[in-house]
């Protein structure tokens, strides 16, 4: 992606003081390489429903990091049970270990070519996990989830769940078990798997402002303020560095000489 500043300076008077506003360091175009990014909110929540059936059944679905999954579990029809249910504490599976990212591979918002294979590797910060948050079953009418669940098997012991969904630098494929027990002894068991996509979000560009005497020579060095000291981007493993291009998008008119350079040190005089 290009992000341009467009050139605000002052020329040279009386005191012979000169400022350079982002004209100077911003009448300049500059990327980070990516050529992508995304920076969507959405309140919206896919919806998943988890079916208990023989032996261990299993569903898949791709979210983004930082966003949230609707997960509704199939009612008992059997009269007079309770159900408690418990999602694993850990990822059971993780990266392309067992089939998760061969799940994972088909998903359409899926970046499998850059997947990791573990959530410690995937994670921007250390220690993070997907959460799961046990709702009423019967609350749809909340306002903040914009989703319509089918509640045809509902009873007293179905269950719905929020899993939001961790910030990752990289996608990961990861597989969480979720095992129901009743009180009449009853035991099912069911595994999820999150096609967990990094969201790539645009780098933030601010003004530059710098001051100085008139013909003298402004030079920074890396290790001062130069161009690209105030701007950031996100973690994300398609992240390239910021670098400067080269050609002004508009030259200051007051300069005799400018000079760009692409990790964002320039000359002006």
């Amino acid at each position: 992606m290009k992000t341009q500043k467009m050139p605000r300076l002052t020329p040279g008077i009386s005191p012979a003081l000169i400022l350079l506003a982002s004209g100077l360091l911003g009448g300049c175009e500059w990327v980070d390489g990516s050529g992508s990014g995304s920076g969507s909110e959405s309140t919206e929540l896919t919806a998943v429903e988890i079916q208990f059936g023989d032996g261990e059944t299993s569903t898949v679905a791709a979210v983004d990091e930082n966003e949230a999954l609707l997960i509704t579990t199939a009612a008992s029809e059997r009269e007079e049970v309770s159900t408690t249910y418990r999602w694993s504490d850990q990822p059971i599976t993780e990266g392309s270990a067992g089939d998760a990212q061969e799940m994972c591979s088909v998903e359409t918002n899926f970046s499998a070519e850059l997947a990791v294979e573990t959530l410690t590797e995937a994670c921007e910060l250390e220690g993070c996990q997907v959460t799961f948050e046990q709702r009423d079953v019967l609350s749809n009418d909340d306002e903040t989830l914009a989703v319509s669940v089918s509640m045809d098997s509902a009873s007293d012991d179905a269950a719905q769940f929020i899993a939001t969904m961790p910030r990752v630098r990289a996608p990961i494929a990861l597989t969480y078990r979720l095992t129901a027990s009743d009180n009449q002894g009853g035991l099912a068991i069911a595994a999820h798997t999150f096609c967990v996509n990094s969201v790539n979000e645009p780098p933030l560009a601010l003004d530059d402002v710098f001051t100085m005497r008139e013909s003298d020579v402004l030079q920074p060095s890396l290790t001062e303020r130069h161009l690209l000291s105030n701007d950031s981007d996100d973690n994300d493993v398609r992240n390239q560095p910021l670098r400067v291009l080269t050609t002004p998008a508009q030259r200051p008119f007051a300069a005799a000489a400018f000079e760009l350079f692409e990790d964002g040190t320039f000359r002006y005089e």
